[in-house]
C-alpha cells in the first residue's frame, strides 16, 4: 500500500497495529499513525490508567515517544507523523484520509461500528496478532461485484490461499396455495420447501459455475443461524486466519448490519473494501 494510517485506541493494541500496518506498507510508501484516546477511560480507576495520562490530561510527548520506540524496534527508521487526539476517532480518520489511504485498527465495538458506518477507505480490522493470512475467506453473494472482489483480493494474496463462501439462507416468505372461503391465504408447507429447494439447486448451480469461471476453491454453507453466526462458525472449522468482504449496500449479505454481526462475532482479522 502506497499510504497506511494505523489507528490505535488503546495502549495495549500499539505494537500489533504498528507490525500490521508496516506489513501492508510498500518499501516506498508513507505511514501515519493516528492515536485516539477515548475520553471514557479517563472513569477508569487510577490503577487501570495507561501512564500517559496525568492529571486527566493526556501526554502527547510520551504516547509519540513511546510508537517511535516500537517503530525502530520494528525496523522502520523514516520519518513517520503521529497524531494524538482526544475523542472522535472516525472524524478525525476522515480528516487524514486520501482516496487510496489503507486504514489498519484494532477492534474495538463502539469505535470499529462507526468505522463500517462513515469509513469508506480499504480497512484492516485486527482481532488476532497474526501477521501471515494462510486462509483467506472471501465470502460472496453470487453477483457482478462477487467477481470483482475477487480479482481484488488476488491482487493482494496468492490465490492459492483465498476460498469463496457463499451462505444460502431459505427466503422467509410463506408461498400461498390455496384460498379459504374467507378469502384468506393458506400455507402449503409442502409447496414451500419444494420451491425453496429449486431456488437452493439454482443458487448452487451459479455457485460451482463461478468456482469453474474464477478457477477458485469455495464452500456452499446453508444458512442455520444468522450470517454472522454462521461464519463464525464456518472460520473456526476451516482454521480461517482473515475474512475479505467487499462492502455492497445493495445486498442484504453485506449491509452495515450484516458486517456488524459478522465483526463482532468471529475472531478473524477482517479486510473490507469497495
Amino acid at each position: 500500500m502506497k499510504k497506511v494510517l494505523a489507528v490505535i485506541n488503546d495502549e495495549k493494541d500499539i505494537d500489533r497495529v504498528l507490525k500490521s500496518s508496516l506489513n501492508f506498507l510498500d518499501s516506498e510508501g508513507v505511514l501515519e499513525v493516528l492515536y485516539v484516546h477515548e475520553s471514557s477511560l479517563f472513569d477508569l480507576p487510577d490503577f487501570f490508567k495507561p501512564d500517559f495520562l496525568e492529571d486527566e490530561k493526556i501526554n502527547q510527548n510520551k504516547i509519540k515517544k513511546r510508537i517511535k520506540e516500537d517503530l525502530t524496534k520494528l525496523g522502520y527508521d523514516k520519518d513517520v507523523a503521529i497524531f494524538v487526539y482526544i475523542d472522535d476517532t472516525k472524524d478525525h480518520i476522515k480528516e487524514l484520509v486520501g482516496e487510496d489511504t489503507f486504514v489498519v485498527s484494532a477492534y474495538n465495538e463502539k469505535v470499529t461500528h462507526s468505522l463500517l458506518k462513515d469509513i469508506k477507505n480499504m480497512q484492516l480490522i485486527l482481532k488476532k496478532d497474526s501477521l501471515v493470512y494462510k486462509k483467506i475467506a472471501l465470502p460472496i453473494d453470487l453477483s457482478k461485484n462477487s467477481h470483482n472482489c475477487l480479482k481484488k483480493a488476488n491482487e493482494l494474496f496468492e490465490k492459492n490461499s483465498i476460498r469463496v463462501v457463499y451462505d444460502f439462507r431459505y427466503s422467509p416468505e410463506i408461498f400461498m396455495s390455496d384460498i379459504d372461503i374467507s378469502g384468506v391465504g393458506m400455507s402449503d408447507p409442502a409447496i414451500y420447501m419444494e420451491l425453496s429447494e429449486d431456488i437452493k439447486k439454482s443458487k448452487l448451480d451459479e455457485f460451482y459455475k463461478f468456482l469453474s469461471d474464477e478457477m477458485v476453491d469455495g464452500d456452499f454453507i446453508t444458512f442455520e443461524f444468522d450470517i454472522g453466526e454462521d461464519l463464525k462458525n464456518y472460520a473456526k472449522e476451516k482454521n480461517i486466519d482473515l475474512f475479505y468482504i467487499c462492502r455492497d449496500e445493495k445486498s442484504e449479505l453485506f449491509d452495515n448490519s450484516a458486517l456488524k454481526s459478522i465483526i463482532d462475532k468471529s475472531q478473524t482479522d477482517f479486510i473490507l473494501t469497495i
